[in-house]
């Protein structure tokens, strides 16, 4: 598995993100597509927001899954960032 975390690479994170306060992570697993990551977390974990990054339609194991935790604000946003589209896409979408 692979995750990237708060002191990983400072400077992929923007000052004030929730990466460098320690409340986000990039993961990958090699074992399940990321989109099933995705939603075993969605329907297994609280979080505050969850996205399937970079995510390529038809890659089952493109891109990361972005999750963050923020105590006393737990959202459940769940959203979708395709490759090659500027913005984000409400739920997971495959």
């Amino acid at each position: 598995m692979q995750v990237r975390h708060a002191g990983a690479n400072r400077s992929a994170s923007s000052e004030g993100s929730q990466h460098s306060w320690g409340e986000a992570a990039d993961i990958k697993r090699p074992s399940i597509t990321n989109y099933d990551l995705a939603r075993y977390i969605r329907d297994h974990f609280p979080f505050d927001q969850l996205i399937l990054e970079n995510f390529r339609k038809g890659v089952p194991n493109s891109g990361w899954v972005h999750v963050s935790y923020r105590e006393g604000q737990l959202r459940r946003s769940h959203l979708t960032k395709l490759v090659g589209e500027r913005g984000y896409r409400q739920g997971l979408i495959v």
